[in-house]
């Protein structure tokens, strides 16, 4: 991690020492240097026992020495009992000493150090390679590059490239790993037993490679097989070939889908891509969607949304509202209903239960009749949700009568389609979620039965301008694309 930030020099007790604070406004970090060592005669030396110098610094720190909002203290001097650390030394323009590394550059190009100079320090591990060590480092953003001389060779991939035989081979072992246990899920039970339960131990030093693939050996025969022939106990399919393969590539991208800053060109195939699905749910051309991590969490923000929408809540809270507000669904709607119940707010009973009918479905009389009851008691119904394949026995409610009733209440109209939704890809079944059109807002999961790995979860809206007013706090930390949202 490289950090910017403004360097002033002290000395305390007869040692000079670096102290930095406040880098980038909200770092806050504390970095001493015993530079007693060094040759008063060095020009070096000049800068850092001037105590009244100040320069421009960049840091290449451990991430665990930067706390946000708390000072992290480390100083660079041997223990009682250690040997005393080497004394520094000069390498092609760093100053060395054991694991240590500095450089101070003028980036005036004189040599009497002004104000303007730059100083780069280098930490165990994720400090910058010397040149010795990487030739090419002039071609490293601001000459900061990761040497991770003290890692094992496979730690991370190099970016120049320079570690390829050491990670293909690595690749290629765990490749085979998965293909031979995927191969050969037909002869594994569905549901093995745990013979012994998985050894926690945070270890001091890398763990040799043998081992850790003996422990994915070990993990991977005590999991749950999906892909076994006999298996259908749950909604959690084995995954396609490319689902699993697209997993690898987002992992090695590794880029946050927060906001289009961190991830320019994945965040706009969401906004895409979740269009694109909407519209085949027949939810207009205004809709979208936003992949969440589950149907839960799916659940909870269409009710936040469809909360804040009918009730004028964004800002004030429930507080000011005065009626308790409630949502409809059905006896056999996912849990996960009364969980966001409660975390917005609502309570656990703010999710009145509907009596389903002899076919598991909630019934549009039984419907009108609880709303005219919720009202009497002084209930504020703002929300009716539906389910598109419960989760025991897959029914689906009557989608279309339901709707209608939300539009004559001036409900929102959610569906919960994170099972049976992916009957919208079916040309022969696709009639079973008539009626969804209408909804202002739909859960659907490509992770049931589209085969995608987990996690693989939507939410999607009829308009998402709903979503950006309602929902959507702006971050001033993020940069923000003319003509593409943030979903974070």
């Amino acid at each position: 991690m490289e950090v910017s930030c403004k360097c002033s020099f002290a000395k305390t007790a007869g040692k000079t020492t670096i102290s930095s604070i406040a880098a980038n406004g909200w770092v806050r970090t504390i970095l001493k240097l015993n530079v007693q060592a060094f040759d008063r005669s060095h020009p070096l030396t000049n800068v850092l026992t001037d105590p009244k110098m100040a320069i421009q610094a960049k840091f290449a720190a451990r991430v665990d020495l930067l706390t946000l909002g708390s000072p992290a203290t480390r100083t660079v001097q041997p223990k009682v009992g250690q040997e005393p650390e080497p004394p520094w030394t000069s390498r092609k323009g760093w100053f060395v000493k054991g694991d240590l590394a500095l450089r101070i550059a003028s980036q005036s190009g004189t040599s009497d150090w002004p104000d303007n100079c730059s100083l780069s320090v280098a930490w165990p591990a994720f400090r910058p390679v010397l040149a010795a060590e990487m030739p090419r480092s002039k071609q490293c953003s601001r000459e900061v590059c990761v040497n991770v001389s003290n890692l094992p060779p496979t730690a991370f991939v190099d970016p120049f490239g320079r570690n390829r035989a050491a990670i293909a081979p690595l690749l290629q072992q765990v490749s085979q790993q998965i293909l031979d246990y995927l191969s050969g899920a037909a002869t594994t039970s569905p549901l093995p037993e745990v013979s012994q339960a998985p050894q926690v131990r945070i270890p001091i030093a890398p763990v040799a490679v043998t081992d850790l693939l003996a422990q994915i050996q070990h993990l991977m025969a005590q999991s749950m097989n999906p892909a076994h022939p006999g298996y259908m106990g749950h909604m959690d399919p084995m995954p396609s070939t490319f689902s699993m393969l697209g997993d690898w590539v987002a992992a090695a991208l590794n880029n946050n889908l927060l906001s289009v800053e961190m991830s320019p060109v994945l965040s706009r195939l969401e906004t895409l891509l979740m269009g694109e699905i909407a519209r085949m749910f027949g939810l207009g051309d205004k809709s979208g969607g936003v992949l969440v991590s589950g149907g839960s969490l799916a659940n909870l923000q269409a009710l936040i949304v469809a909360r804040n929408a009918k009730l004028g809540v964004l800002e004030s809270g429930l507080m000011p509202f005065g009626k308790a507000p409630v949502v409809l669904t059905s006896e056999l709607a996912h849990s996960s209903v009364q969980k966001a119940a409660m975390v917005a707010g609502l309570g656990t009973e703010g999710a009145i239960a509907i009596p389903t009918s002899e076919k598991g479905q909630m019934d549009g009389a039984v419907l009108r009749s609880h709303l005219q009851q919720v009202r009497e008691n002084g209930q504020y119904p703002f929300m009716v949700l539906a389910t598109a394949g419960t989760t025991v026995t897959g029914n689906i409610d009557p989608l279309g009568e339901i709707g209608d009733i939300a539009r004559e209440n001036d409900l929102w109209f959610h569906v919960d389609g994170a099972y049976g939704g992916a009957l919208v890809f079916s040309d022969q079944h696709r009639h079973r979620l008539a009626g969804i059109e209408q909804a202002d807002s739909v859960t659907f999961n490509p992770q049931k039965w589209l085969y995608v790995t987990k996690t693989c979860a939507s939410v999607m809206f009829r308009d998402m301008a709903v979503l950006e007013d309602h929902f959507r706090v702006a971050a001033p930390h993020m940069h923000t694309a003319p003509d593409w949202p943030n979903l974070g």
